[in-house]
């Protein structure tokens, strides 16, 4: 963190005054999302006054190094075109950032977070080892809680979900990989999640009823003034209609706030809840 904040210290000195500072930021930017965004906001407000270049790699490069991308590259190349912040988008960009190139896009600055990146190319130990020992590397900050790979793993974890709903949506088997057997299997699971959601809503509507019941019940029971004490024994059967434990404790709040002792007369109650 020192090293990165004395690369940001020395960067701002040599910054060219008498022109805007061409800072570079670079990246794969697979679904392109907000925590992308943020990074090229970092990167454009480095220096008040400042012209962003964004390089992307190809699906080539992108392919052998890193993996798979969810978008093609012109999709990738276009999703940063339409974000405010980049002022120019460097299509087939290298993996590894070499003067060179520095110097063919007349870059001042390389912005990017500090962690290293490990050289898959086998170049180095770092993709920004050159730039940080030149000083000339601007370091940004990630946005926790939110990357492509986080949202790839929120698609396959719910992965029968999202292949129901397109399906629903007119794409065919063939269009998502799924076999046949695999669609009527997922169909009739969706079918029946449905069909326990129906009858789910009905057990707490009878239980709400049930509730509404007893309860008007008991209130009338014990405003009588009975000149003696009282026990009461509730044999909680209703659970039979599946009601849940707050339920049951809001029963036990209306007996004990409603007119219990208002006639100042000494009541004991029991409440016994037979689970099942």
């Amino acid at each position: 963190m020192s090293n990165a904040n004395s690369n940001n210290s020395n960067s701002t000195d040599t910054a060219p005054s008498d022109r805007p500072v061409r800072v570079y930021a670079d990246g794969i930017y697979d679904l392109f999302h907000f925590g992308h965004a943020r990074s090229l906001e970092q990167a454009k407000k480095s220096f008040p006054n400042t012209y962003l270049l964004v390089g992307c790699c190809n699906d080539e490069t992108t392919h052998k190094f890193k993996g798979k991308t969810v978008m093609t590259e012109d999709e990738r190349y276009e999703s940063l075109r339409h974000c405010k912040w980049v002022d120019e988008v460097i299509p087939d960009a290298p993996w590894v950032v070499t003067q060179e190139f520095l110097d063919k896009h007349q870059i001042d600055f390389v912005a990017h977070d500090s962690l290293p990146y490990a050289d898959a190319s086998g170049a180095g130990k770092d993709v920004y080892e050159f730039v940080k020992a030149a000083g000339k590397f601007k370091e940004t900050k990630r946005t926790d809680g939110i990357s492509t790979s986080d949202i790839i793993m929120r698609i396959v974890k719910d992965y029968n979900q999202y292949v129901m709903r397109n399906l629903d949506r007119g794409y065919s088997r063939k269009d998502l990989g799924v076999s046949y057997v695999k669609e009527k299997r997922l169909r009739v699971n969706m079918k029946l999640k449905k069909l326990q959601e129906k009858v789910k809503q009905q057990q707490e509507r009878v239980g709400e009823k049930v509730f509404a019941l007893l309860c008007h019940s008991i209130k009338a029971f014990c405003t009588f003034p009975f000149p003696f004490p009282v026990f009461v024994f509730l044999d909680a059967s209703w659970r039979a209609f599946d009601l849940s434990y707050g339920i049951q404790t809001r029963l036990l709040l209306v007996l004990k706030n409603g007119r219990l002792m208002s006639f100042g007369a000494t009541f004991m109650l029991l409440l016994l809840i037979l689970r099942r």
